[in-house]
């Protein structure tokens, strides 16, 4: 907490009147309202990265599993128009993705079939790195489905089960940081302009 501290100290003297008045409350407000922000868009990311994963663990959990050989692998690219909002002008994305095709063995009976990590995402630096993972000949394990074994997805660790999921993970918890953190400094920062005498005592 001795971060905080400081940051509310920084804040007080910024804040505070040079004839000793009583510090302005606008800007624990504005902390107020950003934390609040924060705090909010990180809790509903990481509910959404929740539910993603809890949708993937259901829908593995009735699919069987066996091990399977990487036959190629690649980072593929799409572009697609976004309308812009009445204020902008749409214009076009490019998102990227991982995607593979596997061999594998099923009952006696061979299959070779394309998955992919179901990962879409405008960062290429978030997939240009699982070629490297996944080179052709690597084993890794798959999820196949008991009904149909041509559906196929990678099922070898967590990263590769839930990579849409975990995309979020390394700035959602820092954004939940931040959000909280600014919410105790701007509360401690209104308690303290309301302990405060008034200018001119």
């Amino acid at each position: 907490m001795d971060h905080i501290d400081h940051l509310q100290l920084d804040f007080e003297r910024a804040q505070s009147n040079p004839l000793g008045g009583r510090p302005s409350i606008r800007s624990p407000r504005l902390l107020q309202f950003f934390g609040f922000f924060l705090t909010t868009v990180a809790l509903g990311a990481l509910m959404v990265s929740g539910l993603m994963a809890l949708t993937q663990y259901n829908l593995l959990s009735s699919w069987a599993r066996t091990q399977a050989r990487i036959v190629s692998s690649e980072v593929y690219s799409t572009r697609y128009w976004a309308n812009g909002a009445r204020s902008t002008v749409g214009y076009w994305h490019t998102s990227y993705g991982f995607r593979c095709v596997v061999e594998y063995t099923v009952h006696g009976r061979r299959y070779e079939s394309a998955t992919d990590l179901g990962l879409r995402t405008t960062r290429i630096g978030a997939v240009e790195r699982w070629p490297e993972r996944l080179p052709p000949g690597t084993s890794v394990v798959v999820a196949y489905d008991p009904a149909d074994p041509t559906q196929v997805r990678l099922a070898g660790d967590h990263r590769m089960t839930y990579a849409k999921a975990l995309i979020g993970m390394p700035t959602e918890p820092w954004m939940l940081l931040g959000g909280v953190t600014l919410l105790l400094i701007s509360q401690r920062l209104l308690r303290s302009s309301e302990k405060a005498p008034p200018a001119g005592y």
